[in-house]
């Protein structure tokens, strides 16, 4: 239908036209192609034709469904519930359009060759200054796509993404000679959730604002300048058993076949610019344990310098946050973003940190929940050439454990006994655990290292309680677990003063401790009652002279 046409020679001008169709469907058998659409109703406002040329003003399409599928390549899209408004189309040596709007109820996208989806629902779009010319060259001002829910699937890789509400711009989009150039991309405020099928990890995002600099893709070559990310709030969750099954058999694929992919492989060149972080909030909570562990990285702000996949390429980062309420993180390094076995040297510090949020983990693994304490790492890690140096200082103030809890998984630790040695006279342990190895080696991790070596630690504490007592107040073993008399003397002298006196220091700053001490004397040259004269000597000076409660005597 119109409501005007007017023909001037090769002019055409058309008012008000509207073309309506119930159903269209196109089936070609050779190629296995089926084109399906249902209700379509497409108005014009005013269309102009002279010649070549063609201009539309104010077009508006609304369509229920359309279906594509071609079965030779397992392509398959759906869309339903389609409404377009173009404010402007010009048709002559280039095609330019304004899109003011494209909404779709459903899209539906299927390539089962590569076992992906995508769909979405509620989809908005906008175009503006939309131009192809004559060289097939296209160009977009601005593209706004806003208020969109997308899930991604991918049944190779298990992963299954969705997002809500996307907020999408794109600004001064180009597509020339196979190379795209963006100036700008924009997404805010989208709410993502990330899940792998196979081992049930789960990332969660929102609040994002993310602004990428200048896009570059051409031929083996791709390049943002920079990145801003602000304000993101991101979620891990653990779940229980969370080893996916037929890990140990991708992790021991032969390392010559992999190279032998990656040289056949034409590599891009990679140049991603500065990172920058602003004002981020990490969760991380694992549910692989008898207590669910939760805990919160917040006011995450850094930077990551350009990461490049030359081989030679390096990047520094500094990132620094809060811990929970009142502990602060700091992690700095450089590291080879494309291997980082090739070089590392990362130092991550955090201070402050509440003792009591690590109670799953040491119910699990010591059968202890934690009452109080505070926790400090400096922890360095250095890689070369894929040999691991690391150092692992920690300090944990004012210890102070809880309520025993079941958990077979537990190794068997006088835990109580252990700090109270470990402990110097400020009720601080200070640990050095340090980690050496070769990370290619299947069997090495750095978790069950230092764990073993923390297991160690404790049972020498135990087995050897005044060498360790001794170092925490710079005193040598001999000098503290034997109190030497000459033959046949049972009197104090200043010989003896010197030990006895250390030992005073130590029982003054400790007084949950208890000291013994066993009569021995030389059996041929001595009777017994000297050795235990000796005994009761140093008894007395100890309550007497060095005011030693008696209970620790």
């Amino acid at each position: 239908k119109t409501s005007n046409i007017n023909i001037v020679n090769d002019k055409i001008n058309i008012k008000g036209a509207n073309l309506v169709t119930l159903n269209t469907k196109y089936i070609d058998n050779n190629n296995k192609l089926n084109i399906s659409s249902s209700k379509t109703d497409l108005t014009h406002d005013d269309i102009f034709i002279n010649g070549s040329k063609i201009e539309v003003s104010n077009s508006a399409l609304k369509k229920d469904n359309v279906i594509f599928e071609d079965k030779k390549s397992k392509i398959k899209i759906t869309t339903n519930n389609i409404d377009l408004e173009l404010s402007k189309l010009s048709i002559f040596d280039e095609i330019s359009f304004d899109l003011s709007n494209l909404k779709l109820n459903k899209f539906g996208f299927e390539d089962k060759n590569s076992n992906i989806s995508l769909s979405s629902k509620n989809s908005n779009l906008k175009l503006n200054n939309f131009l192809l010319d004559k060289e097939k060259n296209i160009s977009i001002n601005q593209t706004e796509l806003y208020d969109t829910n997308v899930n991604f699937f991918d049944s190779n890789s298990s992963f299954d993404i969705n997002t809500k509400k996307t907020n999408l711009k794109i600004s001064n989009f180009s597509l020339k000679k196979d190379a795209i150039v963006i100036g700008q991309i924009l997404l805010k405020d989208p709410k993502i959730d990330i899940l792998n099928m196979e081992s049930k990890l789960k990332i969660e995002a929102k609040n994002i604002n993310l602004d990428l600099k200048k896009l570059i893709s051409k031929e083996n070559f791709f390049k943002i300048e920079k990145t801003n990310l602000n304000n993101p709030h991101i979620s891990i969750i653990l779940p229980k058993n969370s080893q996916a099954k037929g890990e140990i058999e991708k992790n021991s694929i032969n390392k010559q076949e992999v190279d032998k992919k990656v040289e056949n492989k034409k590599t891009t060149r990679l140049n991603l610019g500065p990172i920058n972080i602003k004002n981020m909030t990490l969760d991380f909570e694992d549910r692989n344990l008898a207590i669910p562990f939760k805990t919160t990285i917040s006011k995450l702000k850094g930077a990551v310098s350009a990461v490049k996949n030359r081989a030679d390429s390096t990047s520094n980062l500094e990132i620094n946050g809060v811990v929970d309420d009142y502990g602060v993180a700091k992690i700095t390094g450089i590291v080879n973003p494309n291997d980082i076995r090739i070089l590392t040297d990362i130092n991550m510090k955090f201070q402050n940190i509440s003792m009591k949020n690590f109670t799953p983990y040491t119910a699990k693994f010591v059968g202890r929940a934690i009452k109080d304490g505070k926790l400090e790492l400096d922890l360095n890690y250095n890689i070369s050439e894929s040999n691991l140096k690391a150092k692992n200082s920690i300090i944990i103030k004012k210890l102070e454990l809880g309520e025993k809890i079941e958990s077979k998984d537990a190794v068997s630790l006088p835990l109580d006994l252990a700090i109270t040695l470990l402990e110097d006279s400020s009720n601080t342990i200070d640990l050095n655990l340090p980690v050496s190895g070769n990370v290619d080696d299947p069997e090495f991790s750095i978790a069950a290292i230092v764990w073993k070596a923390f297991v160690n630690l404790i049972t020498k504490a135990i087995t050897a309680p005044f060498s360790l007592i001794g170092s925490l107040f710079n005193f040598s073993e001999d000098e503290i677990n034997s109190v030497d008399f000459n033959l046949k003397e049972s009197e104090i002298t200043p010989i003896q003063k010197e030990t006895l006196d250390k030992i005073a220091t130590i029982l003054k700053s400790k007084k949950e401790f208890a000291i013994s001490f066993s009569p021995s004397f030389d059996e041929k040259n001595e009777k017994e009652k000297i050795a235990n004269q000796r005994a009761l000597n140093i008894q007395k000076y100890l309550i007497e002279e060095k005011s030693i409660d008696k209970k620790q005597v």
